[in-house]
């Protein structure tokens, strides 16, 4: 790789309600001690990019800017955007790719990171951010697949196809989450996990939202030359008139069908986790919401998560539980149901309960 400098981008949105209730909307698990006790996943995520990015935008929504702020006050050349609402990945992106843009220059390399994820070799990650910097400085939409270790259903798959230049291979089709049977099927012939990383220049995003979503790509070209010239009402007001769009569907899979996707396998060993779930939270110990085993007659692999003040936790004849007990919630579900623990939010804000979400 060129000494090309990289400049991060990290989406720090959304409810985390799949850790609910540990992650709330108003302190979402982007914040919590999750991965280390000591440091939050967004503290952690701005300290593994650090070494490797000339700057660091995050965007989150207005009700955290305050929150993040104060994360992230030790860390320099970080900048904070604040969305006035939130309309998915995509217009997140792709504000900051344009502001980057306009201040950098076309040929300018952003690499978009979620603020939520881990990763246990952080030497290997920068190693194949590096190689991901090369294959975008040659045009390409460039993302980092992981290699499964089990068929999954949690996450979507990434088909990749002939060598594009070494370490990188076309991404030939972006896949949803598929039902086990399909992803076995996945797994048998090379399909990597989509983790949700895209690496590119700030002029091949411009381009392919040019080509795959034209008015969006208008919308945010415009905004980012007026964006910081306008009040908060102008902006919110402009920012409604945005798509609410996933970057997934509105460039990668397109870009992937027109041959402008590239992706870079990352080993398994790279210990890579997007904590999506309880199920994947009980691979990773150490974060500050995790209790002692709880004492277990006939069950299986209980665990549990909660405070110091949590009560002792007794578990008899139920295997692969997991308990989360908080200071107004106290959630019993099974590692392979907890998928599920996102309908809860859900039913809490019909049922009039929206101080519990």
């Amino acid at each position: 790789m060129s000494d090309t400098q990289l400049h991060a981008i990290i989406p720090a949105g959304g409810a985390g309600t799949r850790l609910w209730p540990l992650s709330r909307a108003s302190h979402p698990k982007f914040l919590l001690p999750l991965g280390r006790p000591e440091r939050s996943l967004l503290q952690a995520t701005v300290e593994r990019l650090a070494p490797l990015a000339h700057t660091i935008t995050i965007v989150t929504g207005q009700s955290h800017e305050e929150s993040v702020r104060a994360q992230v006050a030790d860390y320099a050349n970080i900048r904070i955007l604040s969305e006035p609402a939130g309309r998915d990945s995509m217009p997140a992106i792709g504000i900051a790719s344009e502001l980057i843009r306009l201040e950098f220059g076309s040929q300018a390399i952003v690499g978009s990171f979620a603020a939520d994820h881990v990763i246990a070799d952080e030497q290997l990650f920068r190693e194949l951010v590096h190689n991901a910097v090369g294959a975008a400085e040659r045009g390409y939409i460039t993302t980092l697949g992981i290699e499964p270790s089990h068929p999954s259903t949690a996450f979507g798959y990434i088909k990749p196809g002939a060598t594009v230049m070494e370490g990188v291979r076309a991404a030939q089709e972006f896949v949803e989450k598929p039902h086990v049977e399909r992803a076995k099927v996945f797994l048998a012939n090379g399909y990597l996990w989509n983790a949700g990383i895209f690496i590119m220049q700030t002029g091949a995003l411009h381009r392919e939202l040019a080509t795959h979503q034209p008015q969006l790509g208008k919308l945010l070209a415009e905004l980012a030359r007026q964006w910081y010239d306008l009040n908060q009402e102008e902006k919110t007001e402009r920012w409604s008139e945005l798509a609410a769009i996933a970057f997934d569907y509105a460039v990668a899979e397109p870009s992937a069908r027109a041959g402008h996707v590239a992706v870079v396998a990352a080993p398994a060993q790279v210990g890579w986790s997007d904590l999506g779930d309880f199920k994947s939270l009980t691979h990773h110990s150490g974060g500050a919401y995790e209790l002692p085993t709880p004492t277990a007659v006939d069950a299986r692999s209980p665990h549990a998560y909660g405070t110091a003040e949590t009560p002792p936790i007794f578990v008899v004849g139920i295997d692969d539980c997991i308990i989360v007990h908080t200071a107004d919630a106290l959630l019993i579900t099974t590692a392979e149901a907890s998928q599920k623990v996102k309908e809860i939010p859900a039913q809490l804000k019909e049922n009039g309960h929206p101080d519990l979400n």
